[in-house]
C-alpha cells in the first residue's frame, strides 16, 4: 500500500508518533490493507520548536496551493493539444492517446510525471536507436478484477 505522510509536524516538537493505514492499489482504495506505526525524531533533539504550527500550516498551503496551479495549467495546455491533436486529421479521433494515466493510489496524473531520463551513455547513438529501445520496454494490458470491463495498464 501506499499513503503520503506529513512529516513537517515534527518540526513543532522534535518527536512525532503517528498510525498510518495503507490503501489498497489500484481500484480497491477504499479498504486498507495494513496499518504502520512510525515514530519519527530530530536528532540532535532541539531545544526549543524549530517553527510555529502557522508557518508549518502556511507552507503546506502553499505548496498545494502551487501544485493545484501546476495541475490546472497543464490541464488546459492538455486540452488545447488535444483539441489540436484532433484537428490535423479526423482519424487522430480514434487513436488510443494517453494524457492522464492513474497513480498506485488512484489519483489521475499527467503521463508525463511517470517518465524519469535513463543514463545510456554511449550505448545509444542516434534519436532512431533510442526509438527502437524505447519500443522494447515491455507493455501489458491486464483485466481489472471482477469483470467490471475496466482496464488496467501496466508498463
Amino acid at each position: 500500500g501506499t499513503q503520503k505522510v506529513e512529516w513537517r509536524k515534527v518540526l513543532l516538537t522534535g518527536i512525532l508518533s503517528m498510525v498510518v493505514e495503507l490503501s489498497g492499489l489500484g481500484g480497491d482504495t477504499s479498504m486498507p490493507v495494513g496499518a504502520l506505526g512510525l515514530q519519527l525524531e530530530l536528532l540532535p533533539r532541539p531545544p526549543s520548536a524549530l517553527c510555529s504550527e502557522e508557518q508549518v500550516r502556511s507552507q503546506v498551503k502553499s505548496e498545494k496551493d502551487a501544485e493545484g496551479e501546476t495541475d490546472r495549467r497543464f490541464f488546459a495546455a492538455a486540452k488545447t493539444w488535444w483539441k489540436d491533436f484532433l484537428q490535423i486529421r479526423p482519424e487522430h479521433s480514434g487513436r488510443a492517446v494517453k494524457i492522464f494515466a492513474r497513480t498506485e493510489t488512484d489519483v489521475s496524473t499527467p503521463v508525463c510525471s511517470f517518465i524519469q531520463p535513463l543514463e545510456a551513455g554511449r550505448s545509444l547513438r542516434s534519436a532512431g536507436e533510442a526509438a527502437r529501445f524505447v519500443s522494447l520496454i515491455e507493455f501489458e494490458r491486464l483485466q481489472t478484477l471482477g469483470g467490471t470491463g475496466g482496464r488496467s495498464e501496466v508498463w
